[in-house]
């Protein structure tokens, strides 16, 4: 597959042209994980399932396929977690000049509750390439809250990818805390496909010297009287720049559905810049 460009929708805005893939080796992720001890291990068929769904777009989506390292997180149907599980990924800085494809899956069983956190951390001279892919799924009536934060250094990039699915009568939150990377980019695909599901999108993120955030956002209504809402804030200075583009799209048979979208920006200096394009 060939390498995106800016000129195409998905990547406008983005500083995607400036990355060469050649610089960097592939290499294991170093991740850790608590909280989840009393967890049963993950049925490697029903992973395999959910990934079979995974929807792939470009070239990283198929890097990430070839080179990944999976985190599997199963909750039982009707179990509720009272602490977050914790999954962190390390870039140390021998890990410089390498490529990290870590996967994270999450299934929430029938109305199950928990909520899991994905730490993104690097030595602040660490220079590397992080193509992290998420994919969340909340059986019925189930309510999962994910929350990514990225504080990585500037000299890393990320590039990441995030898909959920609802089904009925669930609840998903999908939130994002982005302090850090040279270029951090993240692309949320939220789908409800059972009537009465509910998707929330947050994100809170601020950039300074020569960083960039982009975020690009899809809240995808298919069944009947779903609900969703997003709102991110962000803000930018010194000659930082930012980027949401959002697309809210209603399915012949998602009647009585209803959507908000928000994105406020601050920029604090007279060369940062904030570009938001939202879509219905």
């Amino acid at each position: 597959m060939a390498m995106p460009s800016p000129e195409l929708e998905v990547w406008r805005y983005s500083r995607i042209a400036e990355l060469d893939l050649a610089t960097y080796t592939a290499g294991a992720v170093r991740t850790t994980v608590t909280g989840a001890e009393s967890l049963p291990a993950a049925d490697p068929a029903l992973v395999a399932a959910l990934v079979a769904g995974m929807t792939v777009h470009d070239v990283f989506d198929e890097l990430n396929a070839a080179y990944h390292q999976t985190v599997a997180i199963t909750v039982p149907a009707g179990k509720v977690l009272a602490e977050p599980i914790v999954v962190t990924h390390r870039i140390p800085l021998e890990d410089s000049g390498r490529a990290l494809y870590p996967r994270l899956v999450i299934h929430g069983g029938q109305d199950s509750e928990f909520t899991v956190v994905e730490r993104f951390e690097s030595h602040p001279d660490a220079q590397a390439l992080i193509v992290p892919r998420l994919l969340v799924h909340a059986s019925q009536a189930a309510r999962v809250s994910y929350l990514g934060i990225n504080l990585l250094g500037d000299k890393v990039w990320q590039l990441g990818h995030q898909q959920a699915t609802g089904e009925r009568d669930s609840t998903t939150l999908l939130a994002t805390v982005a302090l850090g990377g040279d270029y951090a980019r993240v692309r949320t695909d939220a789908r409800l496909v059972g009537q009465g599901g509910t998707t929330k999108q947050v994100a809170l993120y601020y950039a300074d010297g020569n960083q960039m955030h982009d975020f690009r956002t899809l809240q995808d209504h298919i069944s009947p009287r779903t609900y969703s809402d997003l709102l991110f804030k962000g803000a930018v200075q010194d000659t930082a720049k930012s980027v949401y583009t959002g697309l809210i799209r209603i399915g012949e048979e998602a009647r009585g559905s209803t959507a908000y979208q928000t994105n406020r920006n601050l920029t604090l200096s007279e060369g940062a810049w904030a570009e938001s394009v939202p879509n219905l």
